[in-house]
């Protein structure tokens, strides 16, 4: 089975859905490519995947079902955040809606922000956000495994939140079927402890 994702989908628990997909199906032969969703998309149309998980949005056709995760604003503990002063973002590579809704939250007259790093990598945006080069919007579960501070400011506006959908090439294989599973039960764990953590 060939499974397509965006880079974002790595934030938000997929190496524990992973993990617990080879626990029950060991011998399944998996595959798993990370690239933007314009490349997942044609993937997908040419049949090189079996399933992709990206943001609806910015893939055509449409999803099996699709879910939201709720994200922090999270910076190092070394950085201070004042509303007096410019913020200094860090963001994912365009295309990437949520990192829209961010800056769109941010547009208010009172907040003043300049990009201070982006990257299409995963790594390289946690490694600059820890690092303290800025502030960004992340998944829960990457603020506590990246050992980050949560920032939580009366003034600051509400973060956004990730829109994702689950598309199929074709009717899914019993393993597809169990990733799939395996898949929404670690998005509604992560979605449980954003919002009661």
């Amino acid at each position: 089975m060939v499974l397509g994702m965006s880079t974002d989908i790595a934030l938000v628990g997929f190496g524990a859905a992973m993990k617990r997909l080879q626990s029950l199906h060991p011998d399944l032969e998996l595959r798993i490519v990370v690239t933007s969703p314009n490349k997942l998309d044609g993937l997908l149309q040419s049949g090189k995947l079996d399933l992709a998980i990206c943001d609806p949005n910015l893939t055509t056709g449409n999803p099996s079902f699709t879910w939201q995760v709720p994200l922090q604003w999270a910076a190092s503990k070394e950085l201070h955040i004042d509303q007096s002063r410019v913020i200094p973002l860090v963001l994912f590579e365009r295309p990437c809606s949520w990192q829209e809704k961010m800056l769109s939250s941010l547009r208010a007259p009172w907040w003043k922000w300049r990009v201070t790093f982006e990257s299409a990598s995963l790594d390289a945006v946690l490694a600059a956000v820890q690092s303290g080069l800025g502030m960004a919007a992340l998944p829960t579960e990457s603020i506590r495994n990246e050992k980050l501070r949560r920032i939580r400011l009366a003034a600051l506006p509400p973060p956004p939140k990730i829109q994702f959908g689950l598309f199929r090439n074709a009717p899914l294989p019993s393993e597809a079927r169990n990733l799939l599973e395996v898949r929404v039960d670690s998005m509604l764990r992560n979605i449980s402890e954003a919002l009661f953590a």
